[in-house]
């Protein structure tokens, strides 16, 4: 089927920004709406909390819970995404890189405490998690665990079964690694609108790639079936990716850039049309500190978009110094097509 490139025409509005209390400074790694209520999670890592935010008819943000240690049993939580029903919040952490799952009670809130912990089932005790997300079904989740140049990297596939029950369980099936000759190092991930690839950004390389899957064996190609990058993509260090509700297009984080791109996507023949972004959200009008972790709605609406603040990284991408000035925070704003 040919696709022709869709004309979008939309602004984004800035409607507020969050900021911790705490006196002492966090990284604000991920983002996730609710699949089918305008309510979103934003880890703060350093402050071992995760917050729950619901956007009101007003379009005025409100904190409805915050889940924290010792009940929530942190450790340093790193992204943190609904499930595809929105019945449960499943948090992987930094340090002991296991997952953490919270089931929703009948009012809609989530349980202070894990329902389960799920062990990161490799020994290798370098890898550290970044990217996380559920296929569309729920069966599958990928998660990205690479951090730093000098370190170890693998995108794992995992066959979700059994999340509603006391004992859910994550089984790798497939994964890609430094040995399938991909220079870059992972952190973003999503699956393709139509389900059949994953999508990850490359820093270093500042790409992006598309792998597709096969169901039958349940395994990650890892020739990509199409690469996007070079100095027309505007691609700078990125960070998460995600795709509009109607999968038309997608968001990149571009944390040396400052910005977050926008590209046109063909979800019927699921490559990326063309390598330049339709749209630059950053700048002047909306300066942006270091973009990370970003998300739609699920009726487009809004879109969110966490930032660092003015840190400081070296060649390897370790932090090695927060700012002066404390501009960590989650921007949220108001798409109007």
């Amino acid at each position: 089927m040919l696709c022709v490139q869709p004309i979008l025409l939309f602004s984004f509005q800035p409607l507020t920004s969050i900021k911790s209390d705490k006196t002492y400074p966090t990284l604000i790694n991920s983002v996730s709406f609710h699949p089918n209520k305008n309510l979103f999670c934003v880890t703060f890592t350093h402050h071992q909390q995760v917050g729950l935010y619901q956007i009101d008819m007003d379009d005025s943000v409100e904190l409805v819970q915050m889940l924290e240690n010792p009940t929530a049993m942190f450790f340093h939580p790193q992204n943190a995404i609904f499930s595809p029903d929105g019945n449960h919040l499943v948090i992987v952490n930094w340090t002991t890189r296991d997952f953490n799952i919270y089931p929703a009670d009948i009012e809609g809130c989530f349980q202070n405490y894990p329902q389960s912990t799920i062990p990161f089932h490799l020994s290798e005790g370098k890898y550290r998690p970044h990217g996380m997300c559920f296929s569309q079904d729920g069966a599958y989740l990928a998660v990205v665990y690479g951090s730093f140049e000098d370190s170890p990297w693998i995108v794992i596939l995992y066959r979700v079964e059994d999340l509603d029950s006391a004992h859910p369980r994550f089984l790798p099936c497939s994964s890609l690694t430094k040995n399938n000759n991909l220079k870059g190092v992972p952190k973003g991930v999503a699956f393709s609108p139509d389900q059949s690839s994953l999508v990850i950004t490359f820093t270093k390389t500042n790409s992006l790639g598309i792998f597709p899957i096969n169901w039958e064996k349940s395994s990650i190609n890892p020739i990509p079936l199409q690469e996007i990058s070079g100095p027309a993509t505007q691609l700078g260090r990125p960070e998460d990716i995600a795709f509009s509700p109607d999968g038309d297009y997608c968001a990149v984080s571009n944390s040396s850039q400052n910005t977050v791109s926008f590209y046109y996507f063909d979800k019927w023949n699921n490559r990326f049309i063309g390598d330049v972004p339709f749209k630059i959200l950053g700048g002047e009008e909306t300066p942006l500190f270091f973009p990370h972790g970003i998300c739609f709605s699920h009726d487009s609406k809004y879109f969110a978009i966490t930032q660092f603040g003015l840190v400081e990284l070296n060649a390897k991408g370790y932090l090695t110094s927060w700012g002066s000035e404390r501009l960590e925070r989650i921007s949220l704003f108001k798409v109007d097509e």
